[in-house]
């Protein structure tokens, strides 16, 4: 998962701030800005992923950048894929919107989006929020080498800090970054009320994910030309894609459906059986690329409840 294309994501959170949507980039607006971003792009908005995106795609992919994938991160986060038209050329954009600070940091986005600043070029969070952010995210991930540099750079503003964390974050990630500040550990009831917290979120993220699989199975004729640069130029994209020759085994079938669940696209060469899932409509005779990244599209609008654009054709998963 990575942008392999700055320009893609440039023009997706141009597109964001031209809509009118409030919204801060949460890390990288310099890079974004230069053009060397090599990661996602993170950006906390006003309102739900859904929103800011859906009214937004036909004119996307009007210029030729297609949402290929969306996929749950937790609560309140949205991650997206595009693609663009050349080949390898893609981008991830995340949404937040987490008003009750459920998600993994715990960030509320009003205050956020309140104190932004304007960056090289787009709107930021401001430096207060960064080192917060940084601080929690690393915190999250037990990076204690990345921790211990951020607590050095915070040096005499610690105070400033700690009263910042009660307005930004919920109690319970609010008491995790106070404790970090501190150099203490974290209270234990603020260890469980977080894991209390992120477990539903993970209920809930997988329950989205049973109703609409991120992944899907796309028939391709086997020895296609083209088909293993396909698997590249997707790869440095989107999280999973494979190649399948199906051999109608409900132990195939099982691991399918499941990689179909975290997202993975499956180009299968031969027709796939129903028990597999998400199943697209084959590729025949159409420009291999152009006709995944077609089924792809559809795929991913359906899971909004968007109505396809009207020159690719339905997919029946």
């Amino acid at each position: 998962m990575a942008t392999t294309a700055p320009e893609l994501a440039a023009e997706v959170v141009d597109r964001i701030e031209a809509s009118g949507v409030g919204y801060a980039i949460l890390h990288g607006e310099a890079d974004l800005a230069a053009g060397t971003t090599t990661s996602d792009i993170d950006l906390v908005v006003d309102r739900a992923p859904a929103e800011v995106i859906v009214p937004l795609l036909d004119d996307l992919a009007a210029d030729g950048i297609r949402l290929v994938q969306r996929w749950a991160y937790d609560w309140s986060t949205l991650t997206l894929f595009f693609l663009g038209d050349e080949p390898g050329a893609g981008a991830q954009v995340d949404l937040a919107h987490d008003p009750r600070g459920r998600g993994r940091y715990g960030f509320l986005p009003e205050p956020l989006i309140e104190r932004r600043v304007r960056g090289v070029r787009r709107w930021r969070i401001d430096d207060d929020d960064l080192l917060l952010y940084l601080l929690r995210k690393r915190q999250e991930k037990r990076d204690h080498v990345a921790v211990e540099a951020l607590r050095a750079e915070i040096g005499d503003r610690v105070e400033a800090l700690r009263r910042r964390a009660g307005e930004v974050l919920s109690p319970s990630s609010a008491a995790h970054a106070r404790a970090l500040l501190d150099g203490r550990p974290t209270p234990w009831p603020q260890i469980v009320r977080r894991r209390v917290e992120r477990g539903g979120g993970t209920a809930i993220r997988h329950g989205q994910r049973l109703r609409t699989p991120t992944g899907l199975v796309v028939p391709v004729p086997p020895g296609r030309v083209g088909l293993d640069e396909l698997v590249v130029d997707l790869g440095a994209v989107l999280r999973d894609v494979r190649v399948v020759e199906p051999d109608g085994s409900p132990a195939e079938a099982a691991r399918i459906r499941a990689a179909i669940l975290r997202g993975t696209v499956v180009l299968a060469t031969a027709t796939p059986p129903r028990a597999w899932g998400s199943v697209a409509l084959g590729v025949e005779d159409e420009p291999l690329r152009p006709a995944v990244i077609d089924r792809l599209e559809t795929h991913a609008r359906r899971s909004f409840g968007s109505a396809r654009r009207s020159s690719g054709r339905p997919s029946r998963g």
